[in-house]
């Protein structure tokens, strides 16, 4: 993730069902490799084409088969915190071919500011202009793949064609622009799916723990911390980071190491001393609009007393970042 994915594959914010596919996908998580661009069509005919924006994220299926990686949290969220509906589906037109529909009345409904912020940015880094996304309206969205590798991985492309009605800083007067945002991706059987750390014995998820992290430790662009911390960042941020003594506000999820989504929570605010210390050391190293994944030792965690639920005594655990303001 080296620079923003800005747009987040829009594949990853949606919500979706697998229907048919030559080979079932569901019970497993992606990781996906992203190369994203603003075009835009002048009136003139001339095409402008940004720089390319590489990035990382995860696509999550359910055992039914439900897309539930969206936004990072698991699921789309209306921006009052309700979960939406069902936004897109996947079809499988022939053998390992699937392509994505997107119901875009309920897309253009949910809460867009981070998505508009980044956009607002690569649209002046193209164009030069300096201006306000009013409203920003999902016109189309056509997405298609192909499995591959007996369905190891997978690679795609999808067009995300939205109109911004643009107006000056302090201006109330607007005009509508065509942009289009087109990513290429690719995929493969995430890190995340380990048998690690779901016992009851504390002694044997400290040893389980040990081999997971030293495994995560590998994996490209993954950073590893004096005290153990693990974090890769998923999208660079644009802007603060924030201090011990500050507030922030994050969409989350974490997951065990097996990939099981043990908590997930939107626009939630909390004094950054108030939680474990794998995030107060993480967050730190975020800026807002970033999103990280943070591999955290149990010492970082909840240690060997566990939760008494999922998290089990001396377990590593997962969790996707994505900071949104710092008070």
């Amino acid at each position: 993730m080296n620079q923003n994915r800005f747009y987040c594959i829009v594949l990853l914010w949606l919500c979706g069902v697998v229907s048919a596919w030559a080979t079932p996908l569901t019970d497993r998580n992606w990781d996906i490799d992203a190369n994203t661009v603003l075009r835009i069509v002048k009136a003139d005919g001339q095409v402008l084409t940004g720089q390319a924006k590489t990035s990382h994220g995860v696509l999550s299926f359910k055992q039914d088969g439900t897309l539930v990686t969206t936004q990072w949290v698991g699921r789309l969220y209306y921006s009052d915190g309700r979960p939406a509906d069902v936004v897109g589906a996947w079809q499988q037109p022939a053998d390992n071919q699937y392509s994505v529909s997107i119901n875009l009345q309920l897309l253009n409904v949910n809460d867009n500011t981070a998505y508009i912020e980044r956009l607002r940015r690569d649209y002046k880094a193209l164009t030069g202009a300096n201006k306000v996304i009013r409203k920003m309206t999902f016109v189309s969205y056509v997405d298609q793949g192909e499995l591959l590798n007996q369905g190891q991985t997978l690679k795609g492309r999808n067009t995300a064609v939205l109109d911004l009605d643009l107006a000056a800083p302090g201006a109330t007067q607007t005009s509508t622009t065509r942009v289009s945002v087109v990513t290429t991706y690719q995929g493969r059987r995430s890190s995340i799916g380990s048998a690690c750390c779901g016992a009851t014995d504390a002694a044997l998820n400290q040893q389980r723990s040990e081999a997971y992290l030293a495994k995560t430790a590998k994996l490209p662009s993954v950073e590893v911390t004096a005290s153990g911390l693990q974090y890769q960042a998923l999208q660079k941020g644009y802007g603060e980071s924030p201090l011990e003594t500050n507030q922030v506000t994050v969409n989350y999820r974490g997951l065990l190491p097996s990939g099981v989504i043990f908590d997930s929570g939107t626009h939630i605010t909390f004094p950054l001393r108030g939680v474990i210390a794998g995030w107060t050391e993480g967050l730190q190293y975020m800026k807002v609009g970033a999103k990280y994944r943070f591999y955290i030792p149990a010492d970082l965690a909840y240690g060997e007393r566990g939760t008494g639920g999922l998290i089990g005594p001396n377990a590593a655990l997962v969790f996707d970042v994505e900071l949104l303001e710092v008070k």
